[in-house]
């Protein structure tokens, strides 16, 4: 009989490396070049992807090819057309 290997899930590109794996909020931030509260603030008000290992209060992991795919789906300040046009 065989026995099935179940292989991980890695979302992203597909090429399942390690290196688009990010392990902390210090190490997301760090990527994103923020701080952490500010991509605390992104993950819980503007769904920055960004998964929990287990509940609430523990280790979080993010891929950094969804966190590239989510900074490019936002508008940015200047495409959306706000500024003082009087």
């Amino acid at each position: 009989m065989a026995t099935l290997q179940q292989q991980p899930l890695v979302p992203g590109n597909g090429n399942g490396t390690a290196d688009d794996k990010l392990k902390s909020w210090r190490q997301i931030a760090s990527y994103l070049n923020r701080g952490v509260r500010t991509v605390q603030r992104w993950n819980l008000y503007a769904g920055l992807p960004v998964h929990r290992v287990g509940p609430a209060r523990t280790p979080v992991v993010a891929f950094r090819s969804e966190i590239d795919a989510w900074m490019h789906s936002k508008p940015t300040r200047h495409s959306q057309g706000h500024g003082n046009q009087n």
